[in-house]
């Protein structure tokens, strides 16, 4: 750089001075922007950051380190409640530039709220460090059918056989946050993890449906296919919750009660039903029996079942 020095009124007196260099001051200013300042749960956090110096003149930071943690935490209904920041939380200046981005350096968020960000260097040469806040609203994601799906499972976990249970499971996201979008129609399958106890036909109703607004709810899966005699109770099984193969079912201990621990009979059981269940003799003298509909699914496990 070099002036022009002029002596006077008259321009034609002038000189040049010797050539100087301005050289940048130190950083002392940390300027951080964001393209995506709204992003799904553990999508990567895409962060420009500029050093400058005390006069907006790009400074150059080589050699410095940026590092990122979560200084406040809003969330909102339905949030997993994590405040960590996961991934890679530090990166390099080069120059007077540094990057977060999810193919440099990627961090995430997995809960959903809004998240300020502290971005801060060690101090410079002993000057205070180089520093500023950013912000991030995560928002709920659809569920990720291949992971962990539900943030909260409301299961009947003592049941009595043959009679109703409640099930409710709300959907999540990656994240664990309440997912009201579950982005396709999902079906839920109830089963119990013993094949050799229970048939294919273990529940009265087919007990499987879709959530709606991110929930699930049923009332009217039944326990059938398990052992006559009730002295063979309580049952201890696990139920399993699926909608995909593998790698997203829950598993929930549950315990099955008979219905009935013991019965006596003051009716004789018709020839028909006695017949039905391979008795040789039932006492009866004539045909009483109950329609074979009112007889299907009766909640007694001392046979013959007679309705009371």
């Amino acid at each position: 750089l070099q002036l022009r020095v002029e002596f006077g009124l008259d321009p034609s007196i002038n000189t040049l001075t010797s050539q100087f260099t301005v050289a940048p001051a130190p950083p002392t200013v940390l300027i951080a922007s964001t393209s995506r300042p709204e992003v799904s749960p553990k999508q990567g956090l895409r962060v420009d950051m500029t050093a400058q110096d005390a006069f907006g003149n790009l400074a150059d930071a080589t050699g410095l380190n940026i590092t990122a943690s979560v200084v406040r935490f809003d969330e909102v209904p339905g949030s997993a409640g994590d405040q960590r920041l996961y991934g890679e939380v530090e990166t390099p200046f080069e120059g007077s530039q540094a990057l977060f981005s999810s193919t440099t350096r990627n961090m995430y968020l997995a809960s959903s709220g809004t998240f300020t960000l502290l971005l801060a260097s060690a101090s410079v040469g002993g000057d205070a460090q180089l520093s500023t806040t950013i912000q991030f609203t995560v928002i709920p994601g659809r569920v990720v059918l291949t992971e962990a799906w539900y943030k909260a499972v409301d299961v009947q976990t003592t049941m009595i056989a043959w009679e109703p249970f409640d099930l409710v499971v709300d959907m999540q996201d990656a994240g664990g946050n309440f997912a009201f979008d579950t982005g396709a129609e999902i079906t839920m399958r109830v089963n119990f993890e013993s094949s050799q106890v229970l048939r294919d036909d273990v529940y009265r109703t087919d007990c499987r449906g879709s959530p709606v607004n991110g929930t699930l709810s049923k009332h009217d899966c039944r326990a059938t296919a398990l052992p006559s005699d009730a002295a063979q109770y309580p049952q201890h099984f696990v139920m399993v919750l699926s909608i995909c193969v593998e790698g997203c079912s829950v598993f929930v201990p549950v315990t099955v009660h008979a219905p009935v621990a013991q019965m006596g009979l003051d009716l004789c059981v018709s020839n028909e039903s006695c017949a039905e269940y391979g008795l040789a003799e039932c006492g009866c003298t004539s045909d009483t029996a109950s329609a074979p509909d009112q007889r299907e699914g009766e909640p007694f496990f001392n046979y013959p079942r007679v309705r009371l």
